[in-house]
């Protein structure tokens, strides 16, 4: 006798049946229209910047979602039907500007790859197989142009046929109270390696978002920045060689990585951590607490340190020079500064697989040390080669990165 099988069907089980059936019996179209329409009600991720000389500037947000490739820019959401891929990234991209210059830059990797070029006052991206431009706060894409800067926020539908299927009204907010996820701009490959250090994001646009934290280096390689909590340390190398502490906030970031945090879980150092194990030990409290180690988050260390090496870069990388072999000329000479202990606060991204966006090569974060300089009295920030932690050292993660 066979015995009877018990099965419990969720509620999300049966709206995946009975979307399984409306595409069978009405075709594929239904369940991408169900998807665009989750994606109109979404409040867009991108935000806009209008500075003083009339240029205007953005950040760049792509993520995957519910099997659609997704790129927020301006006021517009391209939406690309059937280009799946997880994980996000988020770049700054020139909107306007009757500049010369030239500058690019690249994020993600595989079917997420966003890729952007400003030459002569046009940028030229990439993504999910399609190539754009925005000149003068006009799109072009697939021989269509929109106003993202002006125009009311929209969904531009790529089909499978690679030609635009739709354009649907953006319902939700398309200005959040808070920005979400992971912001980064520029890259490290671009802004040093390639010598690409224009000035990308001005500070005070980053600094009026909610609990923001991160970190960054100057235009032009000028100096070292670090937020905690939406305050910015920036520091600069003095005439004195020294460091210099710069309180002028109109300033710009070429390069700038981080992101809102609301709530932490603080974790306490039970032993001291040399600095080749400080990664390791990173990921391994964040993985116990549940942190997806394929997103990149920020986190901060509060207490003592050991084992210290930073820098304040001065228009120069020295990790670059030496890894190349260069000479750094003398007007360029960073501040250097290496102490057996130091007490301060630790500001961090971490982020495996990104060398030459994020991170160095050989490392998996992003850290920037914030203490006190007594000669000075003043707080000094830089960018940290090497850091261990002492015992006692207090380690917070976001909570919303679970």
């Amino acid at each position: 006798m066979k015995r009877k099988q018990i099965v419990t069907i969720s509620s999300i089980s049966i709206a995946v049946v009975l979307l399984a059936v409306l595409a069978v019996a009405f075709g594929p179209g239904v369940y991408d229209r169900y998807r665009i329409a989750k994606l109109a009600d979404l409040p867009l991720k991108s935000t806009l910047s209008i500075e003083a000389d009339g240029d205007i500037s953005g950040t760049r947000h792509t993520y995957g979602f519910m099997g659609v490739g997704v790129t927020d820019i301006g006021k517009i959401r391209i939406a690309v039907l059937g280009l799946r891929f997880s994980g996000e990234s988020t770049g700054g991209v020139i909107i306007s500007s009757p500049d010369s210059g030239e500058s690019s830059g690249s994020t993600g990797t595989g079917d997420r790859r966003f890729t952007d070029r400003f030459k002569d006052g046009v940028t030229t991206c990439t993504f999910g197989g399609l190539t754009f431009t925005i000149e003068r706060g006009t799109l072009e894409l697939l021989g269509r142009e929109f106003d993202i800067v002006d125009d009311e926020p929209k969904v531009v539908v790529v089909g499978h046929d690679g030609t635009i299927d739709d354009i649907v009204d953006i319902t939700g907010d398309a200005e959040p109270s808070e920005p979400a996820g992971f912001v980064q701009i520029g890259g490290i490959c671009d802004t040093i390696g390639k010598g690409q250090h224009h000035g990308r994001v001005s500070l005070a646009e980053i600094v009026a978002r909610p609990h923001f934290y991160g970190v960054g280096a100057l235009e032009e390689l000028q100096g070292e920045i670090t937020i905690l909590d939406s305050k910015a340390f920036v520091s600069s190398v003095g005439e004195d060689s020294g460091p210099l502490p710069i309180e002028n906030r109109a300033v710009k970031a070429t390069l700038l990585a981080g992101q809102s945090v609301e709530e932490w879980i603080e974790l306490t150092v039970t032993e001291e951590v040399p600095h080749d194990q400080f990664d390791e030990t990173i990921a391994q409290m964040a993985a116990g607490q549940g942190i997806d180690l394929s997103r990149p988050f920020v986190f901060v260390v509060e207490g003592a340190f050991c084992d210290v090496h930073l820098h304040i870069i001065n228009g120069a990388c020295p990790v670059h020079a030496r890894k190349q072999n260069l000479t750094i000329e003398k007007e360029k000479q960073p501040f250097e500064l290496t102490l057996d202990a130091l007490d301060g606060t630790l500001v961090a991204v971490y982020a495996t697989d990104s060398a030459g966006t994020l991170t160095r090569p050989a490392t998996s974060k992003h850290a920037h040390l914030i203490y006190f300089d007594e000669k000075r009295a003043a707080r000094i920030t830089g960018h940290l080669e090497r850091v261990g932690l002492a015992k006692g050292a207090v380690l917070k993660l976001p909570k919303g990165n679970r």
